[in-house]
C-alpha cells in the first residue's frame, strides 16, 4: 500500500455558477478485491470497507449472496434487530457529533451533545440491540426532545411542515437550539427533490433495483468500476462536470423511506436535516406505531434472484437506498461454496453527490464562493466521505481537481 494513500477520498465542492459543482477524489475499484473471494466471505469484507454504514453494507451483501444461491431474501429478525440499532447510532452519530463540527456556527452546542451521547444505551458495552433500543426512547425525550418520541412525532404528523421549527425555539436541549441556529440559513437553500423510490414501483422493487443498477454507467453516473468481474464494485463521482440542460438524477436519503407515509417533499435544507431527527424517532419507536411502521419495520430490506446464480438486494440506510448486485461462479464443488464473479455497489452517496443531481444543482444556484452554504448543503446531503469547498471554480478536467 502506498504510504499516505487516502483510501477513502474525499469530495469537493463547488458553490456557484462553476460547470463542475462536485468531484471526487475517492479511489475506484477498491471492492474489486472481493471478486475471486468464497461469497460466504463478502459480508464481512464489505463491512470491513466501508466504516459507515458497517451494519448496511453486512445485510446487504449477505443478503445478495443468500438470493444468487437460490435462499430466502427476507430479513432475520435479527438482521433487522441489528439494522435498526445500527441506523438509530448513525442517525445519532450525524446529529451529536457531524453536525456541531460541520454546520457553521454550530461548534458551540458540540460539548453537550457530546456529553449526552456518552450515556446512549445503544453504545453501552455488553447491551443487546433490542434491550438497547427499549430504553433509547427514555434517553432522547431526557436528553434531546424535551418530550416523548411519541409525543414529538404525533405532533410532527399533524403539522410536519412547522413543528419542528417551533419546537426548537421552545425546547432548551442542545439539540433544539443547534436546529434553532441553523433553520433560517437552511430554509433559505433550495433542494428540489426528487427521490428515488424503486421499491414503490409497479413492476416490483427487484425489477426496479436492477434495472437502476444495470443502467447506472449508461445513464451518466459514475463509471461503475464494477459492473462486472472485469471492472470490480461501483465508482465514486467522477464525470467531468454537470449538464445544465439535463434532467436532476433522482435523490436518496431518509426523506424517501418506502414505509413512511407522512414525509413532506424534501424541499430545502433545513427539511432534509430535520428528516434524520425523524428518521431517528421512527427507529426509537415500537412497532405498531399510530402514523407509520416503527422500529424493525421502518426500514426496508430484501433481496430477488434475477436469474440462476445472481443476486439483487436493497437496504435503506441512514443516508439512502443502498443497492447490491451480485453473480456467483459455477461452483467447484468445495465445502466453503461458490466465488465471487461479479460485484456492483449503488450507495447512497452515488446518487446525492452525483454531478447530475439535487445537490449540484443547489450548488449552482448558490453565491460564488459561498463556503457557508455548499457546507450546509452538503451536511444535509451527508455524504460517507470527507468533503471540501472549492475557493475558486474547479476545472473541467477532473484530473486537475485532485488538489483543489
Amino acid at each position: 500500500m502506498t504510504p499516505g494513500l487516502d483510501l477513502a477520498g474525499r469530495l469537493l465542492l463547488c458553490p456557484g455558477p462553476c460547470a463542475a459543482p462536485i468531484r471526487s477524489t475517492r479511489p475506484q475499484g477498491l471492492q474489486r478485491v472481493a471478486l475471486g473471494q468464497r461469497a460466504e466471505q463478502l459480508p464481512t469484507l464489505m463491512a470491513a470497507l466501508h466504516a459507515l454504514c458497517a451494519h448496511a453494507h453486512r445485510l446487504a451483501a449477505r443478503l445478495a449472496v443468500r438470493a444468487a444461491r437460490g435462499e430466502p431474501g427476507t430479513p432475520t429478525t435479527a438482521e433487522r434487530l441489528a439494522l435498526q440499532a445500527g441506523t438509530a447510532r448513525d442517525q445519532l452519530l450525524r446529529l451529536a457529533h457531524d453536525w456541531p463540527r460541520l454546520l457553521p456556527g454550530a461548534e458551540p452546542f458540540a460539548p453537550a451533545l457530546a456529553e449526552a451521547l456518552r450515556s446512549c444505551p445503544l453504545w453501552r458495552p455488553g447491551t443487546a440491540p433490542a434491550a438497547a433500543l427499549a430504553t433509547l426512547p427514555d434517553w432522547l425525550a431526557q436528553h434531546w426532545l424535551g418530550q416523548s418520541p411519541a409525543r414529538w412525532l404525533a405532533a410532527w404528523a399533524d403539522d410536519p411542515l412547522a413543528w419542528p421549527a417551533r419546537w426548537a425555539q421552545r425546547q432548551h436541549t442542545p439539540l433544539a437550539r443547534l436546529l434553532a441556529a441553523q433553520q433560517a440559513a437552511t430554509q433559505a437553500l433550495a433542494t428540489p427533490p426528487r427521490p428515488w423510490q424503486p421499491l414503490a414501483a409497479a413492476e416490483g422493487a427487484a425489477a426496479a433495483v436492477g434495472a437502476a443498477l444495470a443502467g447506472w454507467p449508461a445513464a451518466g453516473g459514475p463509471a461503475a468500476a464494477g459492473a462486472s468481474a472485469e471492472a470490480g464494485a461501483s465508482g465514486a463521482v467522477d464525470a467531468a462536470g454537470a449538464d445544465p440542460g439535463a434532467e436532476a438524477l433522482p435523490d436518496t436519503g431518509p426523506w424517501s423511506r418506502h414505509h413512511d407515509r407522512l414525509a413532506p417533499a424534501a424541499h430545502n435544507a433545513w427539511m432534509r436535516l430535520v428528516s434524520r431527527l425523524v428518521d431517528l424517532l421512527q427507529l426509537a419507536s415500537p412497532a405498531g406505531a399510530p402514523h407509520a411502521p416503527g422500529g424493525a419495520d421502518w426500514l426496508a430490506a430484501g433481496a430477488a434472484s434475477p436469474a440462476p446464480g445472481e443476486g439483487l438486494a436493497w437496504v435503506e440506510t441512514a443516508r439512502g437506498l443502498l443497492a447490491y448486485r451480485v453473480a456467483l461462479a459455477a461452483d467447484d464443488g468445495s465445502p466453503a461454496g461458490p466465488r465471487l464473479q461479479a460485484l456492483q455497489v449503488l450507495a447512497p452517496t452515488d446518487w446525492n453527490f452525483h454531478p447530475q443531481g439535487v445537490l449540484a444543482r443547489a450548488l449552482q444556484a448558490q453565491a460564488a464562493g459561498d463556503a457557508p452554504a455548499a457546507t450546509r448543503l452538503a451536511v444535509a446531503f451527508d455524504p460517507c466521505v470527507a468533503f471540501t469547498v472549492a475557493a475558486a471554480a474547479l476545472p473541467a478536467h477532473p484530473h486537475e481537481a485532485q488538489h483543489a
